[in-house]
């Protein structure tokens, strides 16, 4: 399989996971900070909760893991096109520095091989409880919150070491959503 390919098998495996979303191929976005069109492997364009969004979806066909540079470079991306999210795509695996930096990095971000691609649920919790990885609270303030929304948070995947505050399921869009 060449890159082409690899795209294509990309594309329709977009188009199986978001059927209901609008996906564009070799997009042209033009960056907030670059002032500059980006070139945008998938824009990925869609509702949830009644906004729309953009996530873009960029591919690599290396032969070797993706590096933490990729994904900085791919970050800077992200944010230039004012993206919700954005997927990076590898047919190989990735380094640990880059799986780490994605990891606290404050933008829905995911790393991903082609095979990965389907266990992503694109949803209103998703978007919320992303947001809330690497939070900046004192002690204190984590537990305080904690002790007032303990019903709303998931015991089992919050974690004051990793400074993550995650929802249980259909809890990210209340009133108690803490950023």
């Amino acid at each position: 399989m060449n890159w082409q390919e690899y795209e294509k098998e990309v594309f329709n495996a977009l188009r199986e996971i978001y059927p209901n979303c609008e996906i564009e191929i070799n997009d042209s976005i033009f960056g907030i900070f670059s002032l500059a069109e980006r070139q945008i492997d998938f824009a990925n364009r869609g509702e949830i909760a009644g906004e729309t969004i953009l996530g873009i979806v960029d591919c690599k066909y290396y032969n070797e893991n993706v590096d933490v540079k990729d994904v900085e470079s791919f970050i800077g991306m992200v944010q230039d096109v004012n993206a919700n999210f954005g997927i990076l795509i590898t047919k190989k695996r990735y380094s640990l520095a880059a799986k780490n930096r994605v990891k606290y990095s404050n933008l829905k971000l995911e790393v991903l091989t082609l095979n990965e691609l389907n266990e992503i649920d694109i949803s209103v919790d998703y978007f919320f409880n992303k947001s809330n990885k690497g939070l900046r609270l004192s002690k204190y303030e984590f537990f305080k919150r904690w002790s007032r929304n303990t019903g709303y948070f998931d015991s089992e995947k919050s974690n004051y070491q990793q400074r993550s505050l995650v929802f249980k399921e259909g809890f990210a869009n209340t009133e108690f959503y803490a950023q």
